[in-house]
């Protein structure tokens, strides 16, 4: 068995050099209290709230900005996801997120003319944000950001099927970090030193997700053909 980060070596320390370091035990109390904050806020909630009933929030309103998934959608997706995975998410938000993305993404260089967010153009005169989606633990509430395009461009079968595809990917990789955060990282250990493996999980689960629920609730919708064409993009992005 691994010995803890948590173990006492001050003792030790002095007998063998003759001082403490007290940067250092500061560092371990700060990681103590970040567990103990862990485990006030990780328990999950007795009860479970309706997926009808789900908060699913429009934050920012522009002509140019646009969500490929409807909140049918998400509701649909979100009711298909295994009992419990959302159990003490507060909200889904759906926004711009032009500051988040611009601050996450401030090496890239190209933007999108209309709200100059950090973008890729997928397609002919649309632009999707470079940051997809967000978790955030203190409010657990997931944000989930539109793709921007002109109001006069309309989308194929193919790329609206694609651009639904790539949102409810995000959706049910923000909601994993939640789940994850929840269900399996509550025992004391703090997020940001978990945050590569909150990652590596959030991503089998958005694979897993993505290929059993997303993909065959697209198919209903759309048919197959429509799903023929999904841009590498898109693909790699979600691990499909």
């Amino acid at each position: 068995m691994s010995r803890s980060i948590h173990a006492n070596r001050s003792d030790r320390q002095f007998s063998q050099t003759g001082f403490v370091d007290w940067k250092e035990i500061g560092r371990k109390r700060d990681i103590k209290k970040s567990a103990v904050r862990s485990r006030t806020t990780d328990d999950p909630p007795d009860g479970a709230m309706a997926v009808e009933e789900f908060p699913i929030v429009v934050t920012d309103a522009s002509p140019f900005l646009f969500f490929p998934a409807s909140i049918k959608d998400m509701r649909a997706v979100l009711g298909l996801l295994p009992r419990g995975t959302l159990d003490g998410v507060k909200s889904i938000q759906l926004g711009a997120g032009t500051r988040s993305v611009n601050r996450d993404a401030k090496w890239h260089p190209a933007s999108d003319p209309f709200l100059g967010r950090k973008s890729v153009e997928i397609f002919p005169k649309v632009y999707v944000p470079l940051i997809l989606g967000h978790y955030n633990i203190s409010s657990q509430s997931v944000n989930l950001y539109g793709i921007v395009k002109s109001p006069r461009k309309i989308l194929t079968r193919s790329q609206l099927a694609a651009l639904e595809l790539q949102a409810l990917g995000t959706l049910v990789h923000e909601v994993a970090h939640h789940f994850d955060r929840v269900r399996r990282m509550g025992q004391g250990r703090p997020w940001f030193a978990m945050h590569s493996k909150a990652e590596r999980f959030a991503h089998v689960k958005t694979t897993q997700w993505t290929e059993e629920l997303v993909l065959p609730y697209l198919r209903r919708k759309h048919g197959a053909s429509a799903l023929c064409s999904i841009p590498i993009l898109i693909r790699r992005a979600l691990g499909i």
